[in-house]
């Protein structure tokens, strides 16, 4: 009997596997990862360190609502990382994430020179803050085969359309408090 039960301690010893959801692990960029330990029993109690390149990043993960432990790792430097998870006995698992810069190139190469940036551009690999402008396109208006009837927000090219329903802009106004009867024969 005894025997069966270490057999059974044994089998049920827990396993980790690390696994990179944000994209594959060779192909990281930004210098953030988001990162899924499994563990084999459920046991995530269990888990004594993660450590990214010999830092401590336990505190980085957390049982998530939906079940699953996870955490986003931050501080990757460009090339391969090294990210680590072990159990109080010692077992664990560890996976090499490789950063690439913002900027590139994640898959396909050096840049090819010369190269042109387009204007605002930071530096020479063509960084530059993102920008967003955002369109109108009417319903039943193909916006690829005529351009033209795209309307700019605050142009004077507006288009309006007759409307039913009220649009609220603003929250609305708090309310007055309500009269009471009593309120209303108090005398001052």
């Amino acid at each position: 009997m005894l025997a069966q039960a270490a057999a059974a301690a044994a089998t049920a010893r827990a396993t980790l596997a690390i696994q990179v959801l944000s994209n594959r692990a060779d192909m990281i960029s930004g210098g953030d990862a988001l990162v899924q330990i499994v563990s084999s029993t459920g046991a995530y109690g269990s888990i004594a360190k993660i450590d990214l390149n010999g830092i401590d990043i336990t505190k980085a993960f957390a049982m998530r609502a939906d079940g699953r432990f996870m955490g986003l790792v931050t501080g990757l430097v460009n090339g391969p990382n090294l990210l680590r998870a072990r159990l109080a006995d010692g077992a664990g698992a560890r996976i090499t994430i490789t950063n690439h810069s913002a900027e590139g190139p994640v898959f396909s190469g050096p840049q090819v020179q010369p190269w042109t940036c387009n204007a605002g551009a930071s530096d020479a690999q063509c960084s530059r803050v993102p920008t967003f402008q955002y369109y109108y396109v009417p319903a039943g208006i193909d916006a690829k085969a005529n351009p033209s009837s795209i309307a700019v927000p605050g142009g004077s090219d507006r288009i309006s359309r007759p409307t039913t329903r009220p649009i609220r802009l603003h929250p609305r106004p708090s309310r007055r408090p309500r009269r009471t009867r009593a309120s209303r024969f108090r005398s001052s």
